[in-house]
């Protein structure tokens, strides 16, 4: 696995630095979950799958992570986060 490390720049920029190389990417949705005691973050690289789909990522901080983002690893809380982008980007296409 590669070793990220994030800073986040404004609402709208992180910095992802993966094993040392700095890459600037677009923010998605930031998303709280009070009951976990996390705040989400979807990301983009902007780069792209074979099926032509953007990559997205997600990292979460919280007091467990020393209020740094950290890599979402666990299979329920990537696919809790990839129903939230689901849901952002139907409302989205509505207007």
């Amino acid at each position: 696995m590669e070793n990220r490390e994030y800073e986040l720049i404004n609402d709208e920029k992180v910095i992802v630095l993966i094993n040392g190389k700095k890459i600037e990417c677009d923010v998605l949705f930031t998303y709280d979950e009070e009951d976990l005691g996390y705040t989400y973050m979807g990301y983009t690289d902007n780069s792209k799958k074979p099926d032509g789909s953007e990559n997205v990522y997600f990292a979460k901080c919280g007091a467990f992570t020393n209020m740094k983002f950290v890599d979402v690893t666990d299979p329920e809380e990537i696919s809790m986060l990839s129903e939230v982008y689901k849901e952002i980007i139907n409302d989205v296409d509505k207007y």
